[in-house]
Parts: structure tokens; sequence; C-alpha cells
């Protein structure tokens, strides 16, 4: 029985590692550009990509940034999620937003987006990712079938201590692996069955000849306050080194005074 239990554990082994190669993902270099999504979004292993860049007039650019906060947040039948965003309110104003989302969603997120201003890019990318989903399946299907075979192999090993130590840690490993590409399954699946959307806002408006001033003006208290709080901690770096200075100081003068009257008494 002890050998049986080893034999049919060692061609296991062999199996998994046999099959350890096929499992590396396949991942597109030359992603297909699309103008709009059309049939297209219907195929279940093509991951999509929208860009758009919208010119806004100024005072426009951070209220619809919010707005598509608050869109993302509070239309939950898209399921969308915000991955990063980006305000940036200095003279030149702009603003990012990235969410994943349903693809029925996409075209109410680029609206809002691009409402009452004027769209200068817009682009949609898909990556097929047929060979990665189908390598991860065959993967973690593989995984679930060698652990199905350690388990029938537990149970026939009896009271052999040293086969059910050699099993029990196989085990473990193998459900790590279970774990690692189930994990990478739903990655997979979301990045497949939700959209990835990129908003850029921004203004080209031009400042008034105030702006600067204004500017300027907005900023003298903190510059002020600033300004003396840099002048302190000069004088509190400095006040150490007084009496060093001090006594260098001391020091040039009599030296310099007894050079000169030596000077002195040569001269007469």
């Amino acid at each position: 029985m002890k050998k049986s239990v080893w034999v049919v554990l060692g061609l296991s082994l062999l199996s998994l590692m046999g099959c350890g190669d096929e499992s590396q993902p396949y991942q597109s270099t030359t992603p297909q550009i699309y103008s709009e999504q059309g049939d297209a979004a219907d195929d279940s292993t093509l991951a999509y990509y929208h860009s758009v860049s919208v010119e806004l007039e100024r005072k426009d650019v951070e209220p619809r940034y919010q707005d598509l906060l608050d869109k993302c947040q509070q239309v939950t039948e898209y399921q969308c999620t915000l991955t990063s965003s980006y305000l940036n309110t200095d003279r030149y104003i702009q603003a990012n937003v990235e969410v994943r989302i349903l693809p029925a969603g996409v075209n109410d997120f680029l609206a809002l987006a691009s409402l009452e201003g004027e769209t200068k890019n817009l682009s949609t990318t898909s990556e097929d990712l047929t060979g990665a989903i189908v390598d991860n399946d065959q993967r973690l299907a593989m995984l679930m079938d060698y652990k199905k075979e350690l388990l029938d192999l537990k149970k026939i090993s009896g009271q052999d201590v040293s086969a059910l130590v050699q099993i029990a840690s196989e085990l473990a490993q193998v459900q790590s692996q279970i774990e690692t590409a189930q994990g990478e399954q739903a990655k997979l699946k979301q990045r497949v069955n939700l959209d990835v959307v990129s908003v850029s806002l921004y203004s080209y408006e031009p400042t008034s000849f105030m702006t600067p001033i204004k500017d300027a003006g907005n900023g003298f208290i903190t510059n002020l306050s600033e300004s003396i709080g840099q002048a302190i901690t000069a004088v509190a770096y400095l006040l150490p080194w007084l009496p060093i200075l001090a006594i260098f100081v001391y020091v040039l003068r009599k030296a310099w005074f007894f050079a000169r009257r030596g000077k002195q008494k040569e001269n007469s």
C-alpha cells in the first residue's frame, strides 16, 4: 500500500510539472483602436480602455471634476469604481478622473464629461485577453484535479505517517496556487466586465492682466508669515554660534592691534 501511494503521488507531481510551462499568460502587444465601442463590446474576452480630453471654461473645470466623482459614487447600477483622480487649480487648471465602469455606463459618463465643453481627443482601445483567460482556467482546473487526487491519496494512505506528512505539505502548496489562480481569474473577469474610462479636463483660457496681481495679493499674508518663520529659524540656528564668532573677532582684533603696534615701533 505504501509503495502504491508514493507511485501515484510521484506521477501526479510529474503531471503537474509538465503542465506548468503552459500557464504563462498571453498579453496582446498590439491593441486595436475603435472610434466607438460598437458590437465588439459584446466579446467576452476584450478589455476596453476609453480616453477623452475635454476643454472647458476655467470656472467649469473644478465643478465638472466634482460632478464626475459624484456620479461614480452615486450611480450604483453601473458598478463604478474610482481608480485615480487629480485636480490642479493653479494658473493652468486641469483635472483627471479614471474609473472602472460597466459598458452600459460609459456613454453617460463621457456625456457628462463633455457637457458644455469641446471634446479634443476621444479614443477606445481594446486588449484581447483570450489567451490569458484560457491559460488561467486550464491551470485552475488542473490544480483542482490535482487537489482531488491528493485528497484521495490521503484517504488510502491509512496510518502511514510519512505519506500523510508529504501529502499535507503538497496540499498546502496546491491550495496556495489555487488561490493565486482564482485571484488572477477574478482580475481578468474584472478587466473584461468593466471598462476603464479616463477623462482629462483642462482650460486654456488666458488669464487677465489683473490675475497675477490678485494671486500675489492673495498670497501676501502667507508669504509674509513664511518669511518671518524662516527669519526666526535662522536666528535660532545662529545663536549658538555667536559666542564663538565673538571670540574669533576678538582674537583677530588683538592680532591686528599687536601687528600694527609692532610696525609702528619699527618705523620709529
